[in-house]
Parts: C-alpha cells; sequence; structure tokens
C-alpha cells in the first residue's frame, strides 16, 4: 500500500498534521491510517512551502507558483495514540473502516452508507435509543426521510412505536410500512378524520386548568373560568351521587350551562337560583353555588360564552367518558401514526401530554406489576417537530415538556 503522506506535527494525544502527497485528493472527513492507529480528517489546506521565517532576500528570489504550494491535512485520532513525527499515513480500506462502525445483527438499525465511502454501510445500535434521540438539521435536508428509515429498521425488530405528527407527514408511510411485512394504523385526533382508531380521553381524569387550556379560555377570563371550575364539582357531585361517568361529559355540561343560563334571568337571589336548578335536575354543593351565582347573578352572558367553547370541544368528538384502551393502537410491529393535522395547538399538545402520560404509567404499571391500564413491551416514540411540545423556557411552560 502507497502511503499518501507523512505525520510533521503531533498536536496532543488524539490530533496531528501531516503533509499530503500532491498526487493525492483528501477530502474532509476521509479516514486514513497509520502503524497502529485509525483517525478522520479534519481539514485539508494548502499553504506555501517557503517558511515564513525564510530571509526576504531569500524569499524574493522564489518563484511564487501552485508548485510552490504544500497541502497539509489535520486529523482526529479515534484513540489516544497519535503517530510519531516522520511516521507514513495511508488511505484506510473500506472493511476497516466499516469496522469503526460495526453493531452485533440483532442491534444493528441500518440507516444507509458512508457519503464518502458507498460501499460503507451505517448502522444505529438499537441501544442508541434506550433514551434519547435528537434529528436536527435545516428545512429539507431530510430529517423526516431519516426517521422513516429508522421506524422501518425498528419494525423489522418488532418494535412498538408511536409517531406524534403534527402535520400528517407520516400518515403516507402506512402503504410502505405494510409492504414491510409489519403494520401501521393511523390514529384520529379527530372524528372528521381518515384513519384508523380515533383516540379519546375520559373527561374524568382532565383537571380545570387542562380544559380550560384545551378550549382556549384566556388566563384572565376570571368569570368563566370560574364558570368551569363549578361545573366540574357539580360533575363531582353528581358523580358521587349516580355512579354515572355521563356527568363529566360534554352533553351535561351543556345542559347545565343552559340550565345556569335560563336560572340566573330570572332568579333575584341565591336561594331562588338554587331552586330553579334544582328544578331543571342539577344540584350543587352551597359553596359552589356560591361562587356560581356571584358569576352569573348579573347576566347569563358567563354560561353562554363558556358554552360557545363547549361546543367547540364537543365537535372534535375526543372528548369524552371512555379512553381508547392502549391495547386498541399500541402493538408489537407496529407503526401508531397519531395524525394531529388540522389541530389547533392547544388540543395537540394536550392530546401528546394525555397519550405519553397514559404509555408512560401503563409502562410503570407493567414493570411494577400493579393493577390498571399496562403494556408489556417497550415503546419507541417518534415526535416531529419536537419543539412544538417542549420549547425553550423563555417561550411556554407547556405540560408536554414535562412528559
Amino acid at each position: 500500500m502507497e502511503p499518501i503522506g507523512r505525520v510533521i506535527e503531533v498536536e496532543g494525544l488524539d490530533s496531528f498534521t501531516a503533509v499530503i502527497s500532491s498526487d493525492v485528493e483528501l477530502r474532509k472527513f476521509e479516514f486514513v491510517k497509520w502503524e497502529d492507529g485509525i483517525g478522520y480528517v479534519e481539514w485539508v489546506k494548502a499553504r506555501p512551502s517557503v517558511p515564513t521565517e525564510v530571509p526576504w532576500d531569500v524569499a524574493s528570489k522564489v518563484p511564487i507558483d501552485e508548485q510552490t504550494s504544500v497541502v497539509i491535512a489535520k486529523v482526529r485520532s479515534f484513540e489516544p495514540n497519535p503517530p510519531r513525527v516522520g511516521q507514513w499515513v495511508y488511505l484506510a480500506g473500506d472493511e476497516e473502516v466499516e469496522e469503526l462502525y460495526s453493531v452485533p445483527p440483532e442491534r444493528a438499525l441500518h440507516l444507509g452508507y458512508l457519503r464518502n465511502r458507498p460501499n460503507v454501510k451505517i448502522n444505529l445500535d438499537l441501544n442508541a435509543l434506550v433514551r434519547h434521540l435528537a434529528i436536527i438539521a435545516a428545512t429539507g435536508s431530510g430529517k423526516t426521510w431519516t426517521s422513516v428509515v429508522m421506524i422501518e429498521e425498528l419494525l423489522k425488530k418488532g418494535a412498538t412505536v408511536l409517531i406524534l405528527d403534527p402535520h400528517g407527514e407520516y400518515v403516507p408511510i402506512k402503504e410502505k410500512v405494510e409492504e414491510l411485512g409489519a403494520e401501521a394504523l393511523v390514529l384520529k385526533a379527530n372524528a372528521e378524520q381518515e384513519g384508523d382508531v380515533l383516540y379519546t380521553i375520559d373527561l374524568s381524569t382532565v383537571n380545570t386548568d387542562e380544559l380550560a387550556f384545551v378550549m382556549g379560555i384566556p388566563k384572565n377570563a376570571s368569570k368563566l373560568r370560574g364558570t368551569l371550575e363549578a361545573l366540574r364539582q357539580i360533575a363531582e357531585h353528581e358523580f358521587s351521587e349516580t355512579q354515572d361517568p355521563k356527568a363529566y361529559s360534554l352533553e351535561r355540561m351543556e345542559e347545565v350551562l343552559l340550565a345556569i343560563a335560563e336560572a340566573s334571568e330570572f332568579a333575584r337571589s341565591q336561594g331562588q337560583f338554587s331552586s330553579l336548578l334544582k328544578r331543571k335536575g342539577v344540584e350543587a354543593p352551597e359553596r359552589t353555588l356560591s361562587v356560581l351565582w356571584s358569576i352569573v347573578r348579573r347576566g347569563p352572558d358567563p354560561a353562554f360564552d363558556l358554552l360557545k367553547y363547549v361546543e367547540e370541544l364537543k365537535s372534535l368528538g375526543v372528548y369524552g367518558t371512555k379512553p381508547t384502551p392502549i391495547t386498541s393502537f399500541l402493538r408489537p410491529a407496529t407503526a401508531t401514526i397519531f395524525n394531529l393535522s388540522g389541530i389547533r395547538k392547544e388540543v395537540q399538545v394536550h392530546l401528546v401530554y394525555n397519550i405519553l402520560k397514559r404509555v408512560f404509567e401503563a409502562r410503570v404499571r407493567h414493570m411494577r406489576k400493579v393493577p390498571g391500564e399496562s403494556y408489556p413491551y417497550p415503546v419507541m416514540v417518534i415526535v416531529e417537530e419536537a419543539h412544538r411540545f417542549a420549547p425553550p423556557p423563555s417561550e411556554e411552560n407547556l405540560w408536554t415538556t414535562g412528559m
């Protein structure tokens, strides 16, 4: 094997500089080796061969042209074993480079080939995905395609994959996944979407702050939020009396709001207000009635305003009294695409928070062998546009960030 250069300076335990033969076209990130090591080229550049310390009366007589320059390369060693000054440097062979990227077959996710070595396979170690992995690049660089290839490789290993897809970009891969012999299903975030399974949330598990956020109620809308909190307390009271989960439904919320609006128009005191509500089948603790009367005593507007938010949320068909069972959308060797396209940001955030919370708790229950909804296999979660759900602290504090 012919050498391509020679070491002229050793700068530390893992880097050195070599002068390169003029017959060799060496590129950045190429792999080179020496007697007992291998590394990659950090940079290549040409510089004048006349040393700067040469006196002017000598340097001025030297003809300066392309033949006067010399090519040097900075090499970074993979191990802390740099060569000695004067040692020869060689191009590394494909087999030697592939060894650097070798992964045991049972853990290997084949992503592609090395750009400057098209015969060298690049495998990602499955163990690298035990915690977190970020795919970061400019728009159009191939982030989504890279993740699609990774998903295909994960499915070949029998993985359970959940894809949180805010723009519906992954929905078309369903057919491609099925061609691999794996399964794919589309989880709907809206009753009107096309898909296989509608994701639903049990409203009894959603607190007032979450509900106000999902509805898009401004933080300074104290009357709306107060009315919403009163509705929740009425629902809790009704459920404690009847054990009927419909007490938490949006339909029941509409009925109660209409009853509140009507009662507020005719009542002249809290007592009358309470009596009118009872006639409409609405009962509540005295403290709740007191707060509610203080909000609507001057008119039913807060109740009617909140009714609009409830109707908008109801149109999604997602918020009800029965959650979608985890096992209906999570399965081994299956890619589940949660299609969040066309949904308001607040609803997107809450759906992502809810599904991640449920999956996490289901895994914990399985590992700890405690009762409740559980799932027996690890779940790989792909979050497209992750910054939407985990923004910088300076922008927003979202529940999804913690999950």
